[in-house]
């Protein structure tokens, strides 16, 4: 069923259950998506697409930080996921 959601909470729950799994792998998710960006849709559907994304991301690497973005335009949304790993500092 559509209703309106905030995009920014759904993401943050789908990456707080998958949290166990980045911990095993040693990542961790930063979540940038806007805290106004809304749309009309079916949350369920959203978080099962957004956590398939995110697993697959964790499954592919360790010592990894995915960072999830997204940007609406008119009836398209954009879902951007990048993994940068492993993610120690240089020293330099």
């Amino acid at each position: 069923m559509k209703t309106q959601i905030y995009l920014k909470p759904v993401i943050g729950h789908v990456a707080a259950s998958l949290l166990p799994v980045a911990v095993l792998r040693h990542s961790f998710f930063i979540n940038d998506v806007s805290p106004d960006l809304q749309l009309l849709t079916d949350e369920k559907k959203v978080a099962a697409a957004v956590k398939k994304l995110l697993l697959e991301e964790l499954l592919q690497t360790d010592y990894a930080c995915i960072r999830i973005s997204a940007l609406l335009e008119k009836d398209l949304l954009q879902l951007t996921v990048h993994k940068k790993g492993p993610f120690a500092l240089s020293l330099s």
